[in-house]
């Protein structure tokens, strides 16, 4: 009974209240709320790439099995898992262990990935590592974990952006179902911080934090796509403090990523927090609690709740969904489809509150693949010469300009201030398109221009 007056309260809310949008996740253009699930692995660690001891594992009918049940029961986003501890993906050099590439497999396999969860209209979130990356993962094979030298060492780091990172951003530039690049799961357990650092190697919070920003870097200048990290509990991606919910500081907004790597475009595009039982208690990082909405955890941009536990004791899936909503997140991905050997929820848990919620707010679930057919015109690519910003400095008002109309016209313009902030987009309506930083303080800010997958950037120096 409880379950049917949650879901008659959202319907009745969807049809004489005004939707709330701010904290949704923007995508393609929608605002979605985002009513999803984990694939954490069906092969663990080798579900996309050759392992050396098993070899390809990639399993197309148990995919296409799983996206045909979430089209079924309304689910609009899949989290899925890619690196995970580095066993399989990507290829390390034996000797040295920088990263060489990417095994094709894992492309090929993903390929297929995002083409079938497209036609069940699912959106994925690629988990690139997780937290036991830092672990001794060796029984599962050579490479698995023990990376810590990959977070702490940048030549390794950069090593991994260059040869596998970028190569496969830039390969799903236009993957019109791709909603986020997720770095890390729950790095927290591979950090020095309180209540953390669990696994065999640990990294301070600093090198996980430049790791991070060097990734999200790389990521935002190859494509317009969003970048989160999945951080384990509230407890460590918010500022709140109080006598019960004591957390120890927010590890993922601008200004912390940025004081481990000073770049402007070393930032998140919303957060990630993840929920369990052990997080409701006496001291509580409990997102669901009366009272402890999005605004309570002084969190400043969109909030997923990327991982809630499915057979939670404390809060039904029906009532998670509800408060999730009502609390102004951004959404909830159930844990989980396929790793119910944990004991921590399994898909008959909660698909049927999934499905409900998605028939009560079918308006910002469902997934508009419209957006996924080709267009033409406005996709050319830039050429170094074809954008000029005038005039630079400037004193409030400057000109973007290009060679032709096509290149401006119907692009995303962004301008970001030297903290990672987006305090300004527009699209172009013009070869000569003209934007006023005049009420901005002086400084240098960062134009970033999108057309399709291309992207260029300009600096523009504000000097009243």
């Amino acid at each position: 009974m409880k379950k049917i007056s949650v879901f008659f309260i959202l319907f009745v809310f969807f049809s004489s209240a005004t939707i709330l949008s701010s904290q949704q996740l923007t995508f393609n253009g929608k605002s979605y709320f985002i009513n999803g699930v984990n694939i954490p692995w069906n092969m663990y660690a080798s579900d996309f790439g050759t392992n050396y001891l098993h070899g390809n594992l990639y399993d197309t009918t148990w995919f296409e099995n799983a996206f045909t049940q979430f089209e079924s029961y309304g689910i609009n986003c899949a989290r899925v898992w890619i690196h995970n501890d580095g066993n399989t993906s990507p290829t390390f050099d034996s000797t040295t262990k920088y990263i060489t590439g990417l095994d094709p497999v894992v492309l090929s396999s993903m390929d297929d990935m995002f083409k079938r969860a497209l036609k069940h209209h699912v959106m994925i979130i690629p988990s690139l590592w997780s937290f036991n990356m830092t672990n001794n993962d060796y029984a599962l094979g050579v490479y698995g974990g023990m990376h810590a030298d990959l977070i702490q060492d940048t030549s390794k780091t950069r090593s991994y952006i260059n040869n596998a990172l970028i190569p496969m951003v830039q390969h799903y530039a236009n993957q019109c179902n791709l909603l986020a690049w997720e770095i890390i799961n729950e790095p927290e357990w591979s950090m020095n911080v309180p209540n953390g650092g669990n696994q065999t190697q640990v990294v301070n919070a600093n090198q996980m934090q430049c790791f991070v920003g060097m990734c999200t870097e790389a990521i935002h200048k190859n494509s317009t796509k969003m970048v989160t990290v999945g951080s384990a509990t509230l407890r460590y991606n918010s500022d709140e403090f109080s006598v019960t919910s004591p957390c120890y500081g927010n590890y993922w907004k601008n200004s912390a990523i940025q004081s481990a790597y000073n770049k402007p475009l070393a930032f998140l595009d919303f957060y990630e927090i993840h929920y369990y039982d052990w997080m409701n208690g006496v001291i509580s990082f409990d997102p669901y609690k009366s009272g402890c909405q999005e605004s309570f955890w002084l969190l400043d941009k969109p909030t997923l709740i990327g991982e809630s536990q499915g057979n939670s004791t404390k809060h039904s899936p029906s009532t998670m969904l509800y408060n999730a909503f009502t609390g102004n997140y951004a959404g909830v991905m159930f844990w989980s489809y396929s790793a119910g050997a944990d004991s921590m929820g399994q898909f008959s848990e909660f698909k049927s509150a999934l499905l409900a919620f998605r028939n009560a707010a079918s308006t910002i679930v469902d997934f508009d693949t419209t957006a996924c057919v080709t267009t033409t015109g406005i996709n050319q690519p830039f050429k170094e010469n074809s954008i000029s910003i005038y005039p630079n400095p400037t004193s409030g008002v400057f000109h973007i300009q290009a060679v032709s109309h096509q290149l401006i016209a119907n692009c995303q313009i962004q301008i970001y201030d030297m903290m990672g902030k987006c305090i300004n987009q527009h699209i172009g309506t013009s070869s000569n398109f003209q934007i006023d930083l005049s009420s901005r303080a002086n400084g240098v800010y960062l134009v970033r221009i999108i057309s399709g997958a291309n992207v260029v950037y300009r600096k523009i120096s504000l000097a009243k």
